[in-house]
């Protein structure tokens, strides 16, 4: 899939700030994202559920004594659409 295919789905200020945040740091809790974006929930949320749909990053679950502990990852293709986004813009900036 090109970033021309999925660009309706990432170029919003909030999602290009968490895709750079998923590639830096490459797993992130929901607390890291919050305090990156400053986000009430239900905005963070709807920008992590539209790159889970997108295989952009994965959530999984952890459990450590009796809590459950959430992480977003960021996936090969979300690696390769960041990378894609960033080279587009240096191109685009350049002229």
């Amino acid at each position: 899939m090109s970033l021309a295919e999925i660009s309706h789905k990432i170029l919003y200020p909030d999602r290009i700030v968490l895709l750079k945040l998923l590639w830096t740091k490459k797993s992130v809790n929901g607390e890291e994202i919050r305090d990156e974006l400053k986000l009430k929930d239900g905005f963070l949320w709807s920008h992590v559920r539209a790159f889970e749909q997108e295989g952009i990053l994965k959530i999984e679950k952890l459990l450590e004594g009796r809590r459950v502990y959430t992480r977003y990852s960021i996936t090969e293709k979300g690696v390769r659409v960041y990378e894609d986004l960033r080279n587009s813009m240096m191109e685009f900036f350049k002229n």
